[in-house]
């Protein structure tokens, strides 16, 4: 299985995602996964979509801005699943994400079709990968990524992409609190690194792996009196710089 990794956290390797990210590739390089690539859309030149359709008309297949979307692009397409992790910003991925995810229309063409009764674009010449994704929220509540996952569904559908399910952790700061929290970050990384040996071994995640990823640390009056008490460290300390 050929894996592209594309990360939409402005904090890239810093961030609460890629802690789960990290420990999913670990497992699907055990299984024998090929790793393209771990793209930070961060550290990318990419513009925004212009809406101007040249990608369909002028040039098929390839959009008219010259920037690092058009090499990202064909490691897309040479990949057999694309891992896109992604914080949840205001119910949705992030802003560098969303441009990832908008500039891939130049795979589709300008006419119509139906599929499975449904108006669509026609596809292009190349195939798409699968999508599996990992997503990360300061919440404790599981339905806030409800929004998310049904649009990046709803995405698939119209690029002609396999969803292949996700991880997901709320209340995900917790994650750097190792010593209060040792045991229960354990269960969380191992689980991460068992759903993407499943990944590549079985072509899914089972329903148990995932859950041992999400389940919450603690109560909610204890998440929030922790959380607010890291909010009152952090503020603290940047107001001294």
């Amino acid at each position: 299985m050929k894996l592209l990794s594309v990360n939409g956290s402005p904090h890239k390797e810093k961030g609460n995602t890629y802690t789960i990210v990290k420990a999913f590739l670990r497992g699907a390089k055990k299984q024998g996964a090929e790793i393209i690539d771990e793209i930070f859309l961060q550290d990318k030149k990419i513009g925004y979509c212009l809406g101007c359709f040249m990608c369909w008309i002028k040039t098929p297949g390839r959009c008219i801005q010259k920037d690092d979307m058009r090499e990202i692009l064909h490691k897309v397409l040479e990949a057999d699943v694309l891992l896109l992790s992604t914080p949840v910003y205001i119910d949705g991925v992030s802003a560098q994400t969303k441009t990832f995810i908008d500039r891939l229309i130049p795979v589709l063409r300008a006419h119509f079709t139906l599929v499975n009764g449904h108006c669509r674009h026609k596809m292009g010449e190349k195939k798409m990968p699968a999508l599996f994704v990992i997503s990360s929220s300061g919440f404790l509540e599981m339905d806030n990524f409800e929004p998310m996952i049904e649009s990046l569904k709803r995405g698939c559908l119209n690029l002609y992409m396999e969803y292949k399910g996700h991880l997901l952790r709320p209340g995900a700061h917790f994650m750097r609190l190792k010593e209060k929290y040792a045991s229960e970050i354990d269960v969380v990384l191992k689980a991460a690194e068992k759903a993407g040996e499943e990944l590549v071994k079985y072509g899914n995640v089972s329903p148990e792996t995932a859950e041992k990823v999400s389940f919450p640390f603690c109560s909610k009056e204890e998440f929030i009196t922790e959380t607010n008490r890291l909010w009152d460290l952090f503020i603290q300390s940047t107001s001294k710089k």
